[in-house]
Order: C-alpha cells, then sequence, then structure tokens
C-alpha cells in the first residue's frame, strides 16, 4: 500500500513537473513575444515622430510660401488702389474741364 502512494505521488510530481516544465515554455513564448512588440512598439513611435515632424516642417514650409504669397497679394492690392484713386482723381479733374468746356461752348455758341 504504501509503495503504491509513493508510485501516485512519484506519478503526481511527474505531472506537475510536465505541467510546470509546460507553463515556462509558455512563459519564454509570452517573453519573447512581448520583446518583438516592444520593438515594434518602438519601430512606429519612431516611424510616426519622423512622419509628424516631416509633416510638421512641410506645413511650416507651406505656410511661410503661403504667407509670402498673401503679403505680396496685399502689396499689389495696395498698388492697384493706389493706382485706381490716382486714375479717378484724374477722371474727376478731366470731367470737370469737360463741363466746364461744354458751358463755354455753350455759351459762346448762343451769343
Amino acid at each position: 500500500d504504501l509503495l503504491f502512494t509513493i508510485k501516485d505521488t512519484i506519478k503526481a510530481f511527474s505531472s506537475l513537473k510536465s505541467e510546470s516544465d509546460d507553463l515556462a515554455s509558455s512563459l519564454e513564448g509570452y517573453r519573447t513575444q512581448i520583446t518583438r512588440l516592444a520593438t515594434e512598439k518602438a519601430f512606429v513611435i519612431a516611424n510616426s515622430n519622423r512622419f509628424v515632424e516631416n509633416t510638421i516642417a512641410q506645413l511650416q514650409g507651406q505656410n511661410e510660401r503661403l504667407s509670402t504669397e498673401v503679403n505680396a497679394s496685399k502689396s499689389g492690392i495696395n498698388g492697384l488702389n493706389s493706382k485706381i484713386k490716382d486714375a479717378t482723381m484724374k477722371f474727376n479733374t478731366l470731367e470737370s474741364k469737360h463741363k466746364k468746356c461744354s458751358c463755354e461752348l455753350k455759351r459762346v455758341t448762343e451769343e
């Protein structure tokens, strides 16, 4: 009976040892997977950061270019507004002279 109990105990220990070995193997597999995922995560983060930095640099460049274009357009508009103002003043002066001449001509021809 004692021999039977010892055999059962040895069998139970053997089973526990096998289960322990399986768990250790699974743990090692999970460690390897975690290490691989951590490496992938670091790679993805590095690529993402590079992408963001490049995108920011591109957008800053576009912003500077567009700001320059806007300022040039504003300057052009101001120049055109000045020319319009000058042309309007000349037109008003000529229109006034034309009215005076028309009045003078009408007065002379009626005499």
